[in-house]
């Protein structure tokens, strides 16, 4: 009688064991299907300091090249462009695009009519 019940366990813990390998295989798949077709962004880094971006600008005013610089600075010549290009100050009123439809929207707007020629 024990060895039946031995038995059945064994197969009962066979068949959970199996079980749980598909739920893993499957588990594995989606996470595979995941990481490999999924579009991934790149993490942003922390910003450059203040100082560092001072250095950088005062480099450039300088003379030096992009390809200089990050060696004197030990940053990337990538944070070094950011850092060129930042603007400072007040952000604009309007968007690119708003100002765009504006400048379409003036320029192609029709000719009033003249009334004093009727």
């Amino acid at each position: 009688m024990t060895g039946c019940i031995l038995s059945m366990r064994l197969v009962h813990i066979t068949r959970n064991i199996l079980l749980l390998e598909s739920s893993f295989q499957k588990l594995y798949f989606q996470l595979f299907f995941i990481f490999f077709f999924t579009k991934r962004e790149m993490g942003r880094k922390a910003e450059l300091s203040v100082e560092t971006r001072a250095v950088i600008v005062a480099l450039h005013e300088e003379g030096y090249s992009t390809r200089k610089t990050p060696s004197k600075c030990d940053v990337s010549q990538t944070a070094v462009m950011g850092a060129l290009q930042r603007k400072q100050g007040e952000p604009k009123i309007l968007t690119a695009s708003v100002h765009r439809k504006l400048h379409l929207a003036y320029e192609f707007q029709p000719d009033p009519i003249n009334t004093s020629a009727l």
